[in-house]
């Protein structure tokens, strides 16, 4: 079976791109990453971005694109990713104000409807990417599978965060087996943790931060290779790695450390 491509979440790199975006991107390809996820652009316009991404050759998979930013300007969101070239459009994530349990959340879901909708028709396809608060239960089932029931393919897809499906109890792998056809691209991350104070359904930053951290890919908890196997049968295109922070070293050099580890593996 060909190996996946593998791209990086460029929210790993976001206060290396805010010095020097063009430079990091160009990091990035020297590591030997074939793709990005984009989480902001820096004031550059779709043409410019394009136009560098395309001389160093890199993929623009997808891109992190806000709830309020397809409330205030879903015309605007579509043209910039379709100059840009981006297939892939997803929802990254929600103030707690927003999320499942507080009544926003019904109209948070209309919402994710109609502008995957939008997308479709576009020619794009919109995803959701989980964090932890997704798994609080409503009516005997998680708000993050009442989400994919309500808003079928080819509407919404998956990005499966494995690291907040582990760290809430959840088997990772067992989640893109059950979203297998609906999951493009996955968020390939791994973390450390010595403690055992995860919350659901709140802020993510109350996770116990004593015992936990998010590390390269091969350092952690995770099965990496039963994901990336998992991966490959669920149908998903791209690995995206991420890593939210970097304690022990400069995030660039974390990020290649995870892309060194995955081509060990063949990736």
């Amino acid at each position: 079976m060909k190996p996946l491509p593998v791209a990086m979440q460029l929210y790993s790199v976001r206060e290396e791109l805010e010095k020097d975006f063009f430079g990091v991107l160009e990091e990035v390809k020297t590591l030997g990453y074939a793709g990005v996820e984009f989480a902001g652009y820096y004031g550059h316009t779709a043409e410019v971005v394009r136009f560098r991404m395309e001389k160093l050759g890199l993929k623009a998979v997808a891109s992190h694109v806000a709830l309020k930013a397809f409330d205030d300007d879903l015309g605007g969101v579509l043209d910039y990713h379709r100059e840009l070239g981006v297939k892939y459009l997803v929802m990254p994530f929600l103030s707690e104000d927003l999320r499942p349990g507080t009544p926003a959340w019904p109209d948070v879901v209309k919402k994710l409807r109609k502008f995957g909708e939008a997308c479709h028709e576009a020619g794009f396809q919109l995803a959701y990417h989980n964090h932890d608060f997704e798994f609080v239960r409503l009516g005997g089932e998680t708000a993050l599978d009442a989400l994919f029931r309500e808003v079928p393919m080819p509407f919404l897809a998956t990005e499966i965060d494995v690291a907040w499906v582990k760290l809430v109890g959840g088997d990772p792998i067992a989640a893109l087996k059950k979203y297998a056809g609906r999951a493009p691209v996955f968020h390939l991350k791994d973390f450390i943790l010595t403690g055992s104070q995860v919350s659901v359904h709140k802020k993510t930053s109350t996770v116990d931060r004593s015992g936990f951290d998010f590390c390269p890919l091969g350092e952690g908890r995770q099965d990496i290779p039963g994901l990336l196997n998992a991966a490959q049968d669920a149908g998903v295109e791209w690995i995206i790695v991420e890593q939210d922070t970097s304690s022990d070293r400069p995030v660039l050099k974390a990020m290649a450390a995870s892309r060194k580890y995955l081509k060990s593996l063949g990736y």
